[in-house]
């Protein structure tokens, strides 16, 4: 069970296989809708897990009966970003606040073995608990999943390690609403910025684009890696990707076969203060510039 723990006069019970979305699905149908896979309230209030996570779980399974339906879906992504996460989540909803229509923020935490959780149950955020790390792309890819059954108009997405500037978010959705592009990426590179970040990540990140500009230069990107970026809903499952560590480039990949319109905005990151990347070594970013070209070729329509 994602997240859960039984407690002990709870083993003669009928095992539970689904109380978090991230479980492993009882058949196609709840792979499909994670919120379908929640059991009765009743089912598992009984567990012995702290009253966030009840709370969180009743909340999931009164989306089942009641799903809303907003305008904007939000998904954060993190693993072990306890200190953090508090910060993110409330710029996050401050800037939301600021914009007209409705949001959905849907948490990811990916394995987290620290606060990281417990933390992000204390904003108005839903929350998916992987019980093992899915790698970055594997927890974006939940968080889309998770929102698809409620069918926002718009996809957006953000770290929660603090880099990503949440108060940029006007700025991020504003292509999308003018219909000036299908997606829109906020870059650290474009604009004449200089990147408050690692000399690891910016010499990486050119690496990537210097790849990717090799492959396909008319669209001139100039930050592929970055994972603040937001799009159409409706493309989703074109852009939608396979690998788990690969997957921005893949994303982009995709969209350009789909002849879909990419849009870059400059945006000034932060920098990260506290936890620990997982691109800290030189060998995650050339293992991503020879899969540039693997996805290229061999990504599908």
């Amino acid at each position: 069970m994602d997240g859960l723990k039984a407690a002990p006069n709870e083993l003669n019970r009928p095992k539970a296989k689904n109380l978090l979305c991230g479980a492993e699905s009882a058949n196609a149908n709840t792979a499909l809708d994670p919120t379908a896979s929640l059991l009765r309230t009743d089912d598992y209030l009984g567990l012995d897990m702290p009253a966030a996570e009840k709370l969180n779980i009743v909340k999931l399974q009164e989306m089942k009966t009641n799903p809303p339906s907003p305008r904007f879906g939000v998904v954060i992504i993190g693993k072990n970003e306890g200190e953090t996460v508090p910060e993110v989540l409330r710029k996050l909803i401050s800037a939301e606040n600021s914009i007209p229509g409705n949001f959905f923020n849907v948490f990811v935490d990916d394995g987290s073995t620290d606060s990281t959780m417990a933390k992000a149950m204390e904003f108005n955020v839903s929350v998916i608990s992987n019980k093992k790390s899915l790698g970055i792309g594997g927890a974006i890819k939940k968080g889309y999943e998770f929102l698809k059954s409620f069918n926002p108009d718009y996809i957006i997405q953000l770290d929660s390690d603090g880099e990503h500037p949440a108060e940029y978010l006007r700025d991020l959705i504003a292509p999308l609403e003018n219909n000036e592009s299908d997606i829109v990426i906020g870059s650290r590179y474009c604009g004449g910025r200089n990147p408050v970040t690692s000399p690891l990540k910016i010499a990486g990140a050119k690496l990537l684009t210097l790849g990717f500009a090799f492959i396909n230069p008319r669209y001139g990107l100039k930050d592929v890696a970055s994972g603040f970026r937001a799009f159409k809903s409706e493309y989703l499952n074109k852009v939608l990707f396979l690998s788990n560590r690969n997957w921005a480039v893949e994303f982009l990949v995709r969209a350009i076969k789909s002849n879909l319109r990419i849009k870059e905005i400059p945006v000034p990151y932060h920098f990260r203060e506290h936890g620990v990347s997982q691109f800290n070594s030189p060998w995650h970013y050339v293992r991503y510039f020879l899969n540039i070209f693997k996805q290229f070729v061999n990504s599908v329509d």
